[in-house]
């Protein structure tokens, strides 16, 4: 904000002044906004979000990570208003002005993989995981093994996200074969009493 003469101040206040009015803000969270719209520059490598992000899925609610950044542009991954994406391409930076902290990325990933179904008890790279995790660096995540809470295997990193391949265990497919078998059964009592009906029918023998 250096060298700015009198006539560009006035401008950048009624911009600011107009930013404020249509967000029904305080002046200090209005003004801070403004600023950071202005003077912010996307980060390649950083998290970033949108004024109205609050860990919940919604209109207007983003948390992204910068790729790359081309112009006016960058290519990332993260939540938008439907759901998590692999991929943004060619999204308008001025879209994201704050930087998001680390909790709030940690806690967004945490959310997710359990959305994916990796919670307590689930088979996932040879380890029975629990329902906790942790993060050595910003933008991985570990789930716990039940076993030990050192240790864990990795479900996130770098925008991919890993995938449960799960087999189903001896007690599983046995109440899956009786089921089948009970379905046979009953299907064979069916054919069984629609056939004494017919040959009970007028003109059968």
């Amino acid at each position: 904000m250096k060298n700015i003469n009198e006539e560009k101040a006035r401008e950048l206040l009624n911009e600011y002044l107009d930013f404020w009015n249509t967000k029904h803000g305080s002046a200090r969270e209005g003004l801070e906004q403004f600023l950071q719209k202005k003077f912010q520059k996307l980060e390649v490598g950083r998290w970033y979000k949108t004024p109205e992000w609050d860990g919940v899925i919604g209109p207007c609610k983003s948390l992204i990570f910068v790729e790359s950044v081309q112009g006016d542009t960058f290519t990332g991954y993260g939540w938008n208003l439907i759901g998590w994406s692999d991929s943004f391409d060619g999204w308008a930076t001025d879209q994201f002005t704050i930087q998001a902290s680390d909790q709030e990325v940690k806690e967004a990933l945490i959310a997710e993989a359990k959305r994916r179904g990796f919670k307590k008890g689930v088979t996932f790279n040879g380890l029975k995981i629990a329902d906790t995790f942790f993060a050595n660096v910003v933008g991985e995540l570990y789930a716990h093994r039940i076993d030990d809470k050192y240790t864990g295997t990795k479900v996130f990193n770098s925008g991919k996200w890993a995938e449960i391949i799960s087999k189903p265990d001896k007690a599983t497919q046995s109440k899956a074969l009786k089921a089948i078998d009970k379905a046979i059964k009953q299907l064979e009592n069916l054919r069984e009493i629609t056939k004494n009906i017919e040959s009970s029918l007028p003109g059968k023998e």
